[in-house]
C-alpha cells in the first residue's frame, strides 16, 4: 500500500498508465476529506519470479466520514480523447470531449454522443 492520500473535499483526479492497452483516470467527488490508498497484490505461474504471465490486482481504497461518488474513465493506452474535460457542479460530475457530454450524478446518468442522448434515472 501507498502512503495514504489526502482527497480535499471536491473533485480528485488519480491517474494510471496501464500496461496492456488502457490507461484510465479515476474521478471522486466528495463535499468532505476522504483518504485513498493505492496497493497491489500479484500471483505468477512460474514460482516466484516476475513474468510477463503474471497477474495483478490494483487496488484503490478510499475511506472517510461521508459518502462519495467515483467515476472511472479509460481509453486506449496513449489516445486520451480531445478535449476531454472533468468538473463538478454541486452533486454531479461532468464530463465533456469533443464528441461526448455527460453527467453522472448519484440518482443518474446522461451522456449525449453523436447526437443521440441516453438518460438513466437510478
Amino acid at each position: 500500500m501507498t502512503s495514504p492520500l489526502s482527497l480535499k473535499p471536491g473533485l480528485s483526479r488519480l491517474g494510471f498508465t496501464g500496461r496492456r492497452g488502457v490507461d484510465i483516470d479515476v474521478y471522486i467527488l466528495s463535499h468532505e476529506t476522504q483518504q485513498a490508498l493505492i496497493g497491489n497484490w500479484g500471483e505468477t505461474a512460474w514460482g516466484g519470479h516476475v513474468t510477463h504471465t503474471e497477474e495483478r490486482q490494483h487496488l484503490l481504497r478510499v475511506r472517510g466520514a461521508g459518502s462519495f461518488t467515483t467515476v472511472i474513465l479509460p481509453w486506449r493506452k496513449g489516445k486520451k480523447p480531445d478535449g476531454l474535460s472533468v468538473a463538478s457542479k454541486g452533486d454531479t460530475i461532468l464530463i465533456k470531449s469533443v464528441d461526448l457530454m455527460a453527467s453522472i450524478a448519484t440518482n443518474g446518468y446522461e451522456v449525449t454522443q453523436s447526437g443521440k442522448t441516453t438518460r438513466r434515472v437510478f
